[in-house]
């Protein structure tokens, strides 16, 4: 063997270097930083550390700030070794992690005073290695070191949430407090629409005394049902020419509220809603609703000339229309009309004025001259017509002012879903160590770093796997859109997605196309066709698109979609330099790796390419703590040996629920 120094043994002589410029204070240690290994003062001369660390991975790895705080936090560890020592065992597991000579706990032999500064720059290199993972472990479960002193994670999501107004009971009974997922509004446009605010002058009954005086009659429009505060009340629209107080005739037969209204109250918004116009001529008569609300001057406007809350109504128009298509009041057809027996339509002109006080509600409307102006013809022909047209009734839309804060609205709250997981330590990793061998020995440190990133990686292909079956296990009642229990805190903000398809890529040649490129595009063809399928049902069923826009408070960022799939499938994965392989509403990475698990599987999910324990919008995590490699010693069968030896400590956590997996079939 080569006496020569390796790349390792040149970084650790480098590392020594660094450390040997700091003035370490005499009570640093591991204590002094936080749970996600963040220094928790300025003044320890952690800082000191943290530059010279990241001096030296800037220089041989890049920029990482989670390999720098792996380094960082391996560095303190060996400065105070009993601080260390002390932390690892109240999160020892309950069975030993292995064997020792002369005790069932955790072996520390290497960490006597006289041993810690030969171990120092190795950990802090087994670390700053350790903690990287390939690409497409990272890809799906993006690193973050934590601090030795823990022994499981918390991941978290912060919810928002529509809360509904509730009083207790004085029965006993448990109190329904409906919370609903905020993200619900972008597919349930009521969600967040309440009527609080809006009133609706109604009947106590379909009999009611009052409604001949204020209402329709009941032979001219049929009464119908509407939701109001909270039920169904009975409704015909307001007649015309009279004069009514719009709040008192709001709390008929039911109020938003379990209190009448009182003087407080004042208006904010009156506006037509709908025209109820009476068509007649010498066939037929018949009334026909017709929606106004949008049309310009149909609103109240405040007045020049009187009381500050008096308002004034002025609607103008000749372009009201009625054709055969239409529907009257009794929900039939307006085809007996003669005019549309030859597909005319009837041009109407009218002008409606009203007063309303915003202050106490009071309103009358009334209705101007009212004509048939024009019948035209499908070639836009025009000719007079017989039929005369009267308004005959209105609907309003009323909005309180809510001065006096009567109705609270939109109830949010913020609820926190926390899901916590153990990270454990997994089977050692051990170096025979020969008695002539120094304690660096670079290339004994190089075989532990590749073990422990292998191992990292296998780990993670296993958890994707895993997480997949769980989540097929799930199948129907993801499908029906139900609650699932499954790992993943985000499935409390989105929706569950599960999408297994079986691509069959054995018959997409032709004669001429047995093989080459043309083979391989058409095949690529094949799949992104189903990849623009399955992300297109992810981004429409899961809310995934919402809950971004929610977590950035409203600024646009695009979904990004993670492929991962085996080295040999990534060809089938680019279609040429002038297609897209998705939409451009979406960005999208592609990671493989050579695990032979991986052959023939296609993965899809989101990620957001950094690591996050509360977001909730990346796949997953790799919770990574840095430990020490130990000297240790061991009696079998009268024989001592001396190995050294490290017990890797992390986990591969999924957090979002939504995956969608391709079987190729080749």
């Amino acid at each position: 063997m080569s006496n020569e120094p390796t790349r390792i043994d040149q970084w650790i002589e480098h590392i020594d270097q660094k450390l040997s410029e700091i003035d370490f204070q005499p009570d640093l240690s591991i204590e002094h930083l936080d749970s996600e290994g963040q220094p928790k003062s300025k003044a320890l001369g952690i800082n000191a550390i943290k530059s010279k660390l990241s001096d030296l991975i800037g220089e041989k790895i890049g920029t990482e700030t989670q390999s720098q705080k792996a380094g960082l936090i391996s560095a303190l560890a060996t400065l105070n070794i009993d601080k260390y020592r002390s932390l690892v065992k109240e999160h020892q597991p309950a069975e030993p992690s292995f064997e020792s000579s002369d005790s069932d706990e955790l072996s520390f032999e290497a960490f006597v005073t006289t041993e810690i500064d030969k171990y120092q720059s190795l950990n802090i290199v087994y670390n700053i290695l350790a903690s990287r993972q390939d690409n497409f472990s990272e890809a799906f479960f993006p690193t973050m070191v934590m601090h030795p002193g823990i022994g499981a994670i918390e991941t978290r999501v912060d919810r928002q949430e529509l809360v509904e107004y509730a009083e207790h009971n004085q029965d006993g009974s448990l109190l329904e407090l409906n919370r609903r997922n905020i993200l619900d509004i972008y597919e349930d446009v009521d969600a967040i629409e309440q009527d609080s605010i809006r009133l609706l002058p109604h009947l106590e009954s379909e009999d009611d005394p009052i409604g001949e005086k204020y209402f329709v009659s009941a032979d001219q429009v049929p009464t119908r049902k509407i939701h109001y505060g909270g039920g169904d009340v009975d409704y015909r629209p307001l007649k015309p020419d009279t004069s009514i107080n719009v709040i008192s005739l709001a709390q008929r037969a039911r109020s938003p509220f379990d209190q009448p209204f009182d003087y407080t109250e004042g208006l904010m918004h009156i506006a037509l809603d709908t025209l109820y116009i009476e068509l007649e001529n010498a066939s037929a008569k018949r009334i026909v609703p017709i929606q106004v609300s949008k049309l310009p001057r149909a609103e109240f406007n405040k007045a020049h000339e009187t009381m500050g809350r008096e308002t004034m109504l002025n609607f103008v128009t000749d372009s009201i229309y009625v054709h055969a298509d239409m529907l009257d009041v009794n929900s039939e057809s307006l085809g007996d009309f003669a005019e549309f027996a030859d597909d005319d339509i009837l041009r109407i002109e009218m002008t409606v004025n009203g007063r309303a006080s915003f202050e106490v509600g009071d309103l009358e409307i009334n209705p101007g001259r009212t004509r048939v102006i024009a019948a035209v013809d499908a070639q836009g022909n025009v000719s007079s017509s017989d039929t005369s047209a009267r308004v005959i009734g209105f609907d309003l839309k009323i909005i309180r002012s809510n001065v006096n804060w009567r109705a609270y609205g939109s109830l949010v709250d913020t609820t926190t879903y926390r899901e916590m997981h153990a990270i454990y330590p997994r089977h050692p990793i051990t170096s025979f160590k020969s008695t002539n061998e120094t304690a660096n020995n670079a290339s004994k440190l190089v075989s532990m770093i590749n073990a422990a990133r292998f191992r990292a990686r296998n780990s993670a292909i296993t958890a994707l796997f895993d997480y997949a079956d769980q989540l097929e296990s799930q199948k129907h009642a993801i499908e029906r859109k139900q609650p699932v229990n499954v790992t993943g805190v985000s499935r409390y903000v989105v929706s569950a997605f599960y999408d297994r398809r079986e691509i069959d890529l054995s018959d997409r040649t032709t004669d001429n196309q047995s093989f080459g490129e043309a083979v391989y595009q058409k095949k690529a063809w094949v799949i992104s066709t189903e990849l623009r399928d399955v992300v297109s049902k992810m981004l429409s069923e899961t809310g995934y698109s919402s809950a971004l826009s929610f977590a950035e408070v409203g600024d646009k960022i695009k979904p990004k979609i993670l492929i991962g799939c085996h080295v040999e499938d990534e060809q089938y994965l680019y279609i040429g330099d002038d297609e897209q392989l998705l939409s451009t509403e979406v960005d999208y990475r592609i990671v493989s790796t050579s695990d032979k698990r991986m052959k023939d599987t296609i993965f899809i999910t989101f990620t957001r390419d950094e690591p996050s324990l509360e977001s909730g919008l990346n796949f997953g995590v790799h919770a990574y703590i840095p430990e020490l490699i130990e000297k240790v010693v061991t009696t079998r069968s009268n024989v001592v040996s001396e190995h050294h030896r490290v017990t890797p400590r992390y986990a591969h956590i999924p957090m979002l629920p939504i995956l969608a997996r391709f079987d190729l079939k080749k």
